[in-house]
């Protein structure tokens, strides 16, 4: 499934935890692995402690010099960990715009896996995502596994899914883990109550039993001869919020949820419904696209 893996490393503490997540899902599936590190020119950020932490402009020289410490921290600190798992690791190293480097990167070796860390805090009113791993969320072409630094070892996952046909290559990807994993897989369906200023007229009620058999069936095709125990459930409210509240509540390491999806009244919802559980996941989410 995914046969090269791009790792995009900064030297920070979560570019580290990404790195340790995608080593072990390289040695799960056998992966190569691109380890990214791309030193941002013609600006760079001052680091702590200098100047208040501003941007500064830097000249050509001194921006050669300083990628080229980035570059020996990267071989010291952040390839060992790739050596741990056994794992095949190339060092490419980029300077310009990080998202643009990083998805340059990604569309020339055509990967099948961008990994990136997180930042901040936890909790639903408060933002998680940096500015890096937020452009890249941005592109439908690659899915996308941001790495919560508490959570790098995958072992209770969860699907969300609304049903569509557009959820269905991340519930084929959550049936994968789940079978090279070892382990059952939850899925969530949430019912959204919102009421909608783009809806035209109220939807008609939806019967729940009918919808759980509708869901379930669908399920049960995807998962084809894979060995995984599903656990089902329907929640009502808000999908973002409903989706990251179970995932705190059950202690999951991983939400698997897809990029598009909901009927085409509702879809431009479903961008901000999967930004959102980025944002204030308790755990590592993988957002998977549609796909061809």
């Amino acid at each position: 499934m995914f046969q090269t893996i791009l790792v995009g490393y900064d030297g920070s503490e979560n570019a580290l935890h990404a790195a340790e997540s995608a080593a072990r899902l390289a040695k799960l599936f056998g992966s190569h692995v691109i380890l990214l590190n791309v030193f941002p020119y013609p600006y760079t950020l001052i680091p702590d402690g200098l100047f208040d932490q501003g941007e500064v402009a830097l000249d050509a020289e001194t921006a050669a010099r300083l990628a080229r410490e980035d570059l020996k921290v990267v071989e010291d600190v952040a390839l060992p960990v790739f050596e741990k798992y056994g794992v095949a690791c190339q060092i490419v190293q980029e300077i310009g715009a990080p998202i643009e480097k990083i998805l340059h990167t990604a569309r020339k070796h055509q990967v099948d896996l961008i990994v990136v860390g997180s930042r901040g805090l936890s909790g639903w009113q408060q933002l998680l995502l940096g500015s890096v791993a937020s452009g890249v969320l941005q592109q439908h072409d690659f899915p996308v596994l941001v790495v919560r630094k508490q959570r790098v070892e995958f072992r209770s996952l969860l699907l969300a899914t609304d049903g569509s046909a557009n959820s269905v290559k991340a519930t084929e990807t959550a049936f994968e883990f789940a079978d090279r994993l070892d382990v059952p897989l939850s899925a969530l369906y949430v019912k959204d109550t919102r009421k909608h200023w783009l809806a035209r007229r109220a939807e008609a009620p939806i019967d729940t039993g009918q919808l759980q058999k509708t869901l379930e069936e669908e399920l049960e095709r995807l998962r084809g001869d894979r060995d995984v125990l599903i656990h089902f459930r329907i929640r009502e409210g808000n999908p973002a919020q409903e989706i990251v509240e179970f995932a705190a509540e059950n202690d999951k390491d991983l939400i698997i949820v897809g990029s598009r999806g909901l009927d085409p009244v509702r879809s431009l919802f479903l961008g901000s419904t999967s930004r959102a559980v980025v944002h204030h996941a308790p755990c590592s989410v993988l957002v998977v696209p549609r796909g061809e």
